[in-house]
C-alpha cells in the first residue's frame, strides 16, 4: 500500500499538517485508521526538509520497521535524515550520550577496564560479569563494581570511566523506570553531557501505553531546565483505547504531564483504513475511553467472519487457501493467548505453505526467527504476530486466531475489548475471528463477540 503524502490529507489532517505549530509541545488522538502515524511521518519530512533533525519514536520494534520501510517515492533524499527507532533504545541511547555517572541507590557501577587492567580492577574489589554490558558499548561482558565499594574509595575506580545502568522496572527486562531515570539525570543535571541531546523535535506514537512517569521526563526534557542547550519540540499521538500494557497512561493524564492546552491538543475521527463492515466489528470492542471511535467509513465490503475449526491445522489451511485465491494480498494472522500459540502457526503455514508464498513471523525473545529490521511489509504474503506486535499495523486480510486462548472474566473484560479493538481494526478489507474447538463446544470469549448480522458465523 502506497504510503499517502500531503496532496492525500482530508480537511482535519490538513489542518494539523499546515497550521499545527512547530514550537513547544502538541497532542494528536483518534481512533485506529484515522492517519496519526501518516501525520507524524509527514511533520518528520518537513523537519528533515528544512535541515533539522526529527526522531520518530515508536512503542515496539515491529511497527517501527513497518513504518521505517514505508518510503513515500517522493520523499526517498530526506528519508535518512529522519531517526526512526523505539522509545526504549532511543532513551538507552540517551542515557548512554549523557554519560550519567554513578548514583548512591545504583546496585553495581560499571567500568571501562581494558583487558591489561583486569588485574588492577580485580585487586580493587571489581568483578567480571559476562552477562552485563558497559553502557553504550555492543559487546556483552564487562568489570563492574557495588555501590558500596565504589563510593567508600571512588578515587579507585574512577580511571576506569565508571557508568551507572540505566534504571530498569523491576520484574520487566524491557521496560525502563522513569521515576528512577529523571531523578539520575536531575542529580547530575550539571555534569552530564548535553550535547549527545542532538535532535530538534521529538515525536512519541502510541504514547498512551506509557506510563505518566514518562510525560514528566520528556516535559522536562523539552523546557531545557536540565541543563540541555536543545529545547525539542514534541509531538505525541496516542488512543486510549488501543492501551496494551498494564502501565499506561489516559489522554488526560498526558495532557496534564505535558501541560497541553485545548488548541494544541488536535482530534481525528475519519477511518480511512477498513471497510464499512470491519468497522462496525471494531466498534463492538470499543471499550468506551475517552478518545472516541472512528466516523463509520463509507467503503463497503464484505461481511467478517466469526468462525470455528477443529484444530490449527484446519485453521491454517483456511489461511492458505484464502492466499491462493488472493495472490496479492498481505495477510496479517494475529495470535492470541501464548506465544506458543504463534509459534504453531508459524510452523504450520510455514511447512504447509507453496514456496513461491512468503511466510513471516517475528519473536523478541526466540533466535529463530526474523529479526524485526529482516521484516518485510507492503508485499504479498502472509505475516503472524502476537497481539502486542500488530499495534500500527495494516493489512489486506486480518485472522484473528486463539480466540478460545482467552479467558473472559469479567475483570479482564475491558482490557480483552481493547485489544480486540486494536487487532480488528488492522484489517484493510477482510477480517476472520478464528477459535479452535469441537462440535458443540463453546469458549467462554464467544459471549464477547459479535453475533449477526455483524458478522457471518460458522460452527
Amino acid at each position: 500500500m502506497r504510503f499517502p503524502n500531503s496532496r492525500d490529507l482530508n480537511e482535519e489532517q490538513e489542518d494539523i499538517y499546515l497550521y499545527a505549530p512547530h514550537d513547544g509541545r502538541m497532542l494528536v488522538t483518534g481512533p485506529p485508521g484515522t492517519g496519526k502515524t501518516v501525520l507524524a511521518v509527514l511533520r518528520a519530512l518537513e523537519v528533515a526538509k528544512s535541515r533539522k533533525t526529527p526522531v520518530v519514536a515508536m512503542f515496539n520494534r515491529v511497527l517501527e520497521s513497518y513504518t521505517s520501510s514505508r518510503i513515500p517515492e517522493s520523499a526517498r533524499k530526506h528519508w535518512e535524515n529522519i531517526r526512526f527507532t523505539t522509545v526504549h533504545r532511543l532513551f538507552a541511547q540517551i542515557w548512554n550520550g549523557l554519560a550519567v555517572p554513578p548514583s548512591l541507590g545504583d546496585d553495581w557501577i560499571y567500568l571501562a577496564t581494558s583487558y591489561a587492567e583486569k588485574d588492577d580492577a580485580k585487586s580493587c574489589g571489581a568483578v567480571w560479569d559476562p552477562e552485563s554490558w558497559y553502557p553504550g558499548r555492543r559487546r556483552k561482558g564487562c568489570w563492574k563494581v557495588d555501590s558500596a565499594r565504589f563510593f567508600s574509595v571512588p578515587e579507585l575506580f574512577n580511571r576506569w570511566n565508571p557508568r551507572a545502568q540505566m534504571p530498569i522496572s523491576e520484574g520487566q527486562a524491557s521496560d525502563i523506570d522513569w521515576h528512577c531515570y529523571a531523578k539520575a539525570l536531575f542529580a547530575h543535571a550539571q555534569n552530564l553531557s548535553w550535547a549527545s541531546l542532538d535532535f530538534d523535535i521529538l515525536i512519541i506514537d502510541e504514547a498512551q501505553d506509557f506510563p505518566p512517569e514518562f510525560f514528566d521526563l520528556i516535559y522536562v526534557i523539552s523546557l531545557g531546565v536540565l541543563g540541555n542547550a536543545r529545547k525539542p519540540s514534541l509531538m505525541i499521538l496516542a488512543d486510549e483505547n488501543q492501551r496494551i500494557t498494564e502501565r499506561n497512561s489516559t489522554i488526560e493524564e498526558i495532557r496534564a504531564k505535558l501541560h497541553i492546552s485545548d488548541d494544541r491538543h488536535y482530534r481525528l475521527t475519519n477511518n480511512f483504513r477498513n471497510t464499512l463492515q470491519i468497522a462496525q466489528v471494531a466498534r463492538h470492542f470499543y471499550a468506551g475511553m475517552a478518545t472516541g471511535i472512528p466516523a463509520l467509513p463509507e467503503r463497503t465490503g464484505i461481511l467478517p467472519e466469526l468462525r470455528r475449526c477443529p484444530d490449527i491445522a484446519s485453521a491454517s489451511g483456511r489461511i492458505l487457501r484464502y492466499a491462493e485465491n488472493n495472490p496479492l494480498h498481505e495477510i496479517g494472522v494475529i495470535c492470541l493467548g501464548r506465544d506458543a500459540n504463534r509459534a504453531s502457526y508459524f510452523r504450520e503455514l510455514s511447512r504447509t505453505a507453496p514456496a513461491s508464498l512468503p511466510v513471516q513471523t517475528y519473536s523478541s525473545v526466540e533466535a529463530e526467527y526474523r529479526t524485526a529490521k529482516e521484516l518485510s511489509f507492503d508485499t504479498p504474503g502472509i505475516s503472524i504476530f502476537n497481539s502486542s506486535s500488530c499495534k500500527g499495523l495494516e493489512f489486506d486480510a486480518v485472522f484473528i486466531v486463539g480466540l478460545q486462548e482467552e479467558a473472559a472474566r469479567d475483570e479482564m473484560r475491558d482490557f480483552l475489548r481493547m485489544k480486540l479493538y486494536v487487532m480488528t481494526s488492522r484489517g484493510r478489507d477482510c477480517l476472520f475471528l478464528v477459535w479452535i474447538g469441537c462440535k458443540g463446544d463453546r469458549s467462554a470469549v464467544l459471549d464477547l463477540m459479535p453475533q449477526a448480522p455483524l458478522v457471518r458465523i460458522y460452527e
